[in-house]
């Protein structure tokens, strides 16, 4: 495992790797374009309220200049009643609107991910030497400059448009509510394009560094490679057999071609291989089935019933048990062995 850790990760994720990350609640998102949506769709929201809530902000100020002429407890709490009304009525929607937004666009990013691994706590994310590496990664460099960027965005826009409101706002000190809620409204739909589209440009430039991040972060070793296509796959040998099974005829068909059989070779586990010897369709003895188990147990049944020789070969069961492809010839190598137990039994036979 020390090696594994020490190995350069050069290798693109494996989707198994990705899918079991994802299991972790680790998904590449960007939380700067979620909150650069919330933010616009706020602002919206706002520009939206202030047509609708002028006549009673007007109403509001005009009541608050009254109220000083009379200061009776009943008008205050009035006013007050009012003034917390218009609060909640101008904060609770745009908040509403901000956060459904943003949860919405976290989702589209990410899609839907169930896990509790990132609450639960661990002791790498108090340890200091992990806080310090991260204070210096590549990650954190980007989001200062996000910082960065927003702030110089929003110190640039702030003046241009302070700029070009400022006669308007001079000219709106002694006029009504209206007027003055009319050069806000146009600051902010200024600002809102401003910022708003910077933004989103800003956010999406970040979400797609995190998604390079993340697959950067989740790339493995070649030995983490290989290791997992071996866990998935199995190796060399058990991915043959599984071939092997396969391509098998099914067990009740084989047992049709015992008839044929000229021997079964036995091991002492229960074991055991079926071979058909026919020099004029193969020079070698030809590969039947192997079985196991309960099917070793019914092949041995059924070539008592046919009277096909049986012999005891532990060793040689074993060097052919592996290599056994039904319908295919015998390797050459091997061949003389299982003659020798065919013409003994020939023999004894006579």
């Amino acid at each position: 495992m020390s090696g594994d850790s020490s190995e350069e990760k050069t290798e693109k994720p494996s989707a198994k790797k990705l899918r079991d990350a994802r299991k972790r609640g680790e998904v590449a998102k960007s939380a700067e374009l979620a909150a650069s949506a919330s933010m616009l769709a706020g602002l919206v929201t706002v520009i939206t309220l202030i047509d609708s809530m002028s006549k009673r902000l007007a109403d509001l100020f005009l009541a608050v200049e009254r109220s000083f002429e009379r200061l009776e407890k009943d008008v205050l709490l009035n006013v007050v009643q009012e003034a917390l009304y218009l609060v909640g009525w101008l904060s609770l929607p745009p908040l509403g609107v901000a956060a459904a937004v943003g949860l919405i666009a976290l989702w589209l990013q990410t899609g839907t991910v169930l896990s509790l691994d990132p609450v639960i706590p661990k002791l790498e994310r108090i340890n200091p030497a992990s806080g310090l590496k991260n204070l210096v990664s590549m990650k954190t460099l980007v989001q200062f400059l996000m910082m960065a960027s927003k702030s110089l965005v929003i110190g640039v826009a702030v003046v241009i448009i302070g700029l070009r409101l400022m006669p308007d706002a001079i000219r709106v000190i002694h006029a009504d509510i209206g007027a003055a809620l009319e050069v806000v409204q146009y600051g902010l739909m200024q600002l809102m394009l401003w910022c708003g589209s910077l933004f989103l440009l800003l956010g999406f430039a970040d979400l797609g560094f995190q998604r390079w991040q993340y697959l950067r972060d989740q790339r493995m070793s070649k030995t983490e490679l290989k290791r997992e296509t071996k866990e998935q796959q199995g190796d060399g040998t058990q991915k043959a057999e599984r071939k092997r099974v396969a391509q098998e005829p099914p067990q009740e068909e084989l047992l049709k071609y015992l008839r044929f059989a000229s021997l079964v070779v036995r091991h002492d586990d229960g074991r055991l291989i079926v071979f058909i010897n026919r020099p004029e369709a193969s020079p070698l003895p030809i590969y039947l089935l192997r079985a196991t188990g309960a099917f070793a147990l019914t092949v041995k049944a059924a070539a008592e019933r046919n009277r096909t020789p049986q012999v005891r070969d532990d060793a040689l069961l074993e060097a052919l048990y592996h290599q056994v492809v039904t319908a295919s010839p015998m390797r050459a190598s091997m061949a003389p062995d299982v003659m020798a137990h065919i013409a003994k039994q020939e023999a004894a036979a006579r």
